[in-house]
């Protein structure tokens, strides 16, 4: 009688710490900064990570448009706000940041004033250099990618007109060599290597297997909804629209795989997609669209996720709080367990 009722107990105990378990947050809070009294209102624009380094371009909207990349070398535990920035007060506001695979991240500047520019950034020695852009006075730089430091991409356009194309650098971005022309803004580019990339824009997504030699469109979508894509690597990818769209073959072939709109998404090498619906939820789904859960316990404002390797961060939210009689904001994103 004994031995049963111990069992059962045993038993007990151990459904009971389970539960618990299942209970704890599958998020951690990283704070960024804190109980600052020069109030941003900050958002994130982009999040990039790479084994344990985050780089997070905060966006701010309060006063002035202002943006800024802040970098962590230690999976969050330590930041730092690099020389990287630019706001509407001196027309050099940061249109997107790329990483190559050396580890060093490209800024890029579109200004009315100066033609624009790029800014290098080691993170390894926290130095820049800068790089003249001055072939495209007056256009705008939308996207980039450098799959190395010599190699880069960027998604090009006109202000005001739908004529958009790619120009394409093979000297780090010294000289530049245009690839292709179209009549749709680029929403999103992306190289894998140095000869393999896509692009989308709003109603088609583009593939080149041989550096923009050659563009050939593998998928169309007539609802102009498309507005941001990822490729996890050669084979995984996900665009997102008015729904979301799944490949597992380089983007040969499309399917839907959730059904409503979203305004971010991420697509991890494992197979895991995450996505920020239309209020800023996380959904995840760890079989690639046949089904999906809400893995975050936080109630937060998200604008940007990215997942990549044993990393996935979500942000950026904050907080707004009387001190005295000054307010304080506190910046932070939110990691996965």
């Amino acid at each position: 009688m004994r031995l049963t009722q111990f069992f059962f107990y045993s038993l007990l105990l151990f459904f009971l710490s389970c539960n618990k378990e299942n209970r704890k947050p599958q998020w951690e809070k990283i704070t960024v900064f804190e109980k600052s009294d020069n109030l941003k209102g900050f958002s994130t624009q982009k999040i990039i990570t790479d084994s344990d380094r985050i780089f997070l371009l905060l966006h701010s909207s309060f006063y002035e448009y202002y943006n800024n990349l802040y970098y962590s070398p230690d999976n969050g535990k330590t930041w730092k706000k690099t020389a990287i920035g630019g706001g509407s007060f001196n027309d050099t506001m940061i249109d997107d940041i790329c990483l190559s695979s050396s580890g060093s991240v490209f800024s890029i500047y579109s200004s009315d004033l100066s033609g624009g520019k790029i800014i290098k950034f080691n993170p390894e020695s926290e130095t820049t250099s800068n790089i003249p852009f001055t072939s495209y006075d007056n256009e705008l730089m939308n996207k980039c990618s450098f799959p190395s430091d010599s190699i880069g991409y960027i998604g090009m356009s006109e202000p005001f007109s739908l004529i958009s194309w790619i120009i394409k650098t093979s000297n780090g971005g010294f000289d530049w060599d245009t690839l292709y022309w179209g009549n749709d803004e680029i929403k999103a580019v992306q190289f894998i290597n140095e000869d393999r990339g896509w692009f989308i824009t709003s109603t088609h997504f583009i593939v080149t297997l041989d550096g923009g030699n050659n563009w050939d469109t593998l998928f169309s979508n007539n609802n102009n909804s498309f507005n941001y894509f990822e490729m996890a690597n050669d084979n995984l990818g996900a665009i997102a629209g008015d729904k979301v769209w799944g490949t597992t073959d380089g983007g040969f072939n499309w399917n839907p795989i959730l059904e409503k709109s979203v305004t971010s998404l991420s697509v991890n090498e494992n197979g895991s997609v995450y996505v920020l619906d239309q209020d800023h939820n996380v959904s995840k789904s760890t079989n690639f669209g046949i089904s999906w859960s809400k893995p975050c316990d936080f109630n937060q404002y998200f604008t940007f996720v990215k997942s990549k390797g044993n990393s996935t961060v979500a942000g950026v939210s904050l907080s707004i709080k009387n001190d005295g009689d000054k307010l304080k904001e506190d910046v932070y994103i939110l990691k996965e367990k």
